[in-house]
């Protein structure tokens, strides 16, 4: 999608900036603002599934993503550690 979008080169350095800072409590915060979050991130992975439509690239993703939050919206946080 970002090669279709011509901002392959940013999204890669972004991603591998984002890599680089990731320090041991990474995971987790991915972990728990996936659970606290994730109403608003199914919408996010509606207009991406969109944003795909219009590029022309399937949103196998964006798709799969969606269903795993919609669901983990609807299911109590792990306790914190």
């Amino acid at each position: 999608a970002a090669r279709r979008a011509g901002l392959e080169d940013w999204m890669r350095r972004h991603i591998a900036e984002e890599l680089a800072s990731a320090d041991e409590s990474f995971a987790e915060r991915l972990e728990t603002g996936s659970y606290r979050h994730a109403v608003r991130r199914a919408e996010e992975m509606r207009a991406a599934t969109r944003l795909l439509g219009e590029l022309d690239v399937p949103a196998r993703i964006s798709d799969a993503s969606r269903a795993w939050l919609d669901q983990l919206a609807g299911e109590p946080a792990p306790p914190d550690r």
